[in-house]
């Protein structure tokens, strides 16, 4: 099958299944930025380019990745710890609700930041899942103290605006001239007895 029958993406989804490599899986490693997926997809696109029919890419592309392995022991072995490393992140995250519980959007952002995590080989794969779950557990607390100091701001405001000074004695905030009021009265009514009682023929 000629390239001029089929397109970009056909070509290479077709030349995929002619490998019998996992069409949905060799294009997550892809958009991670795995090494290995990326030499198979370049080639790949050489032979696009080169109008190579299918069953012959595949034959170059299977010829081309046994020289690899056994040329580059070193390559291949990176590969494979890199993509068990990410793996093993990802089924540590999977086991925390912490990470599930996102959004896809924001798990897709985690995803991203742990393959360059592992790609960098710089830690271990418990330590990237300790410190993505640390990231995640800061996100989460500091939306929550943002969103808690929004509404309490929102609620002092709310109560100033609906309550005057002269309103807020009505709702138990006496004002010392109420309070003043409340205690001299009874005390002229006494008075006013005690006089009565005096002075009375």
């Amino acid at each position: 099958m000629k390239k001029e029958s089929l397109s970009q993406q056909e070509y290479i989804v077709s030349l995929l299944r002619e490998l019998q490599l996992e069409v949905s899986e060799f294009m997550l490693q892809l958009a991670y930025g795995s090494t290995y997926e990326k030499k198979i997809y370049q080639w790949m696109i050489t032979y696009y380019l080169q109008q190579t029919p299918l069953d012959k890419a595949a034959a170059a592309i299977l010829e081309q990745r046994r020289g690899l392995l056994f040329q580059s022991n070193e390559f291949l072995s990176n590969s494979i710890k890199k993509k068990k490393c990410l793996d093993k992140v990802m089924r540590k995250l999977n086991s925390q609700s912490s990470y599930t519980s996102l959004p896809l959007k924001e798990q897709k952002v985690i995803q991203i930041k742990a393959n360059a995590f592992v790609d960098s080989s710089l830690r271990s794969a418990d330590a990237i899942a300790k410190f993505l779950l640390h990231t995640i557990a800061l996100a989460k607390e500091n939306s929550f103290n943002t969103k808690h100091n929004t509404n309490h701001a929102k609620k002092d405001s709310f109560m100033k605006s609906i309550f005057s000074p002269q309103d807020q004695s009505k709702v138990g905030y006496p004002s010392l001239l109420n309070l003043s009021l409340c205690t001299i009265t009874p005390l002229i009514y006494f008075c006013f007895l005690l006089l009565l009682f005096f002075y009375a023929p």
